[in-house]
């Protein structure tokens, strides 16, 4: 796929998730799609997981959570979300965020068996951000959307816990403002571009039933 048809299709997803975003539907799908994945007997039945990644909540309290479903023997689907309303301010007075909101959702690969051993994984999501002044004074906030691929080993505890660990690395698209400060407001510029980033990275506790 060339780079134009990249940034077609990626300003394509984008608009459509933004109007889904004005509309206040992305939650309410969100809701709707955990609701179900929770309370279906059906589903249960098929081996559910929850889990959180502890490396999230480093990356200034990000709240994050994913919830799973065995299909086979080898393949599973989850359903991912993540959560950062928070500012904080350094020890200068300087604010500091690093703001999102993330939905993915992804399947998985085990070569041994489900929630066990070695796997590979490949998700879709989106992202809204607000992050600035961590590494520099200026703050960008914007979209993102993409496709993650990565790896990574479940350790079995118990029959009911695991721990995950994984890597991962994203390509996607963007479009941003930047401002010159995270409180300021002042907009110093703004623009669109195609980005590789990692992407999951796990320490994850999983909790089967």
């Amino acid at each position: 796929m060339s780079v134009s048809l990249f940034f077609y299709y990626g300003k394509a997803v984008l608009f459509k998730m933004k109007l889904c975003w004005d509309r206040a539907c992305s939650l309410r799908y969100l809701i709707c799609l955990l609701f179900i994945f929770s309370l279906s007997d059906s589903l249960l039945a098929q081996k559910v997981h929850l889990s959180t990644n502890m490396l999230g909540y480093a990356n200034f309290g990000t709240i994050n959570g994913e919830i799973g479903l065995c299909l086979s023997q080898h393949f599973s689907l989850y359903l991912q979300g993540k959560y950062n309303p928070f500012e904080y301010e350094s020890k200068v007075g300087k604010q500091m965020n690093n703001r999102q909101l993330s939905v993915a959702f992804g399947t998985k690969y085990w070569l041994w068996h489900t929630c066990s051993g070695w796997f590979l994984s490949g998700q879709c999501g989106w992202t809204r951000y607000n992050c600035g002044g961590i590494f520099s004074e200026a703050a960008y906030e914007g979209d993102a959307c993409g496709v993650t691929f990565g790896a990574g080993y479940a350790l079995m505890l118990n029959r009911h816990w695991n721990i995950d660990f994984g890597v991962g690395v994203m390509a996607g698209y963007t479009d941003y403002i930047k401002y010159s400060c995270p409180s300021c407001g002042k907009i110093v510029g703004n623009g669109e571009k195609i980005f590789f980033a990692p992407n999951n990275i796990l320490l994850q506790m999983t909790y089967l039933f």
